[in-house]
């Protein structure tokens, strides 16, 4: 069972009359500072914004406050310490004052946990397909008695002249000549069929 990622929810408000917002203690946390410890303006979440998303979340706020329609923003910032973060910036404008009511929420976990799952898909990916290769490639050799250089050599030209991925062709022509029962007596024979059969499987 995968471990539960949990993720730092706070809460924010400003009024329109001045730019001070009140910040619960958890976007204190999330911006690396103990609660009080500055007094939150407009120009203090900026400064946190990573210089590349500042001018979005600066539009996204002047936007909301002149409109008064609800937002949300996805952007990246540094808290005090230099850690990088992602955060998700949400809220809704009061018609009547336009004041501000909504929520930060840092999803840096979530987004690293995302990632990685992401790399080890690929990783997976990428060992099933080196197996499948290899395979071919030693019974490639076994036929037809060359070295890895020269199999391999030989199988990415057939993969090439083809037009049929190299992943795809040796993962076709291990799993036919499996069902097959091997390579038997003739095995140059039964190796060219499991080439064959895996070429017109992959264009069919």
């Amino acid at each position: 069972m995968a471990a539960q990622i949990t993720t730092t929810t706070g809460r924010i408000r400003r009024g329109l009359d001045e730019d001070r917002w009140w910040w619960s203690d958890e976007v204190f946390q999330i911006h690396g500072m103990a609660p009080g410890e500055v007094v939150p303006t407009t120009d203090v979440l900026l400064l946190h914004v990573l210089p590349e998303d500042r001018p979005m979340v600066a539009h996204v706020l002047d936007d909301a406050v002149r409109s008064g329609v609800a937002f949300g923003v996805s952007y990246g910032m540094a808290d005090l310490t230099g850690h990088r973060r992602t955060v998700v910036l949400s809220g809704s404008v009061d018609p009547r004052d336009r004041s501000v009511d909504g929520v930060l929420v840092d999803v840096t976990m979530v987004e690293r946990r995302s990632v990685a799952q992401q790399v080890d898909e690929q990783l997976r990916r990428a060992l099933d397909s080196h197996t499948a290769i290899d395979q071919l490639k030693g019974i490639w050799r076994a036929v037809h008695g060359v070295d890895e250089v020269a199999a391999f050599d030989a199988l990415r030209e057939i993969s090439q002249h083809r037009n049929v991925g190299l992943r795809r062709l040796s993962e076709r022509a291990v799993g036919w000549l499996s069902a097959q029962g091997g390579l038997g007596a003739h095995g140059a024979r039964m190796l060219d069929e499991a080439i064959e059969h895996a070429c017109r499987e992959t264009r069919s």
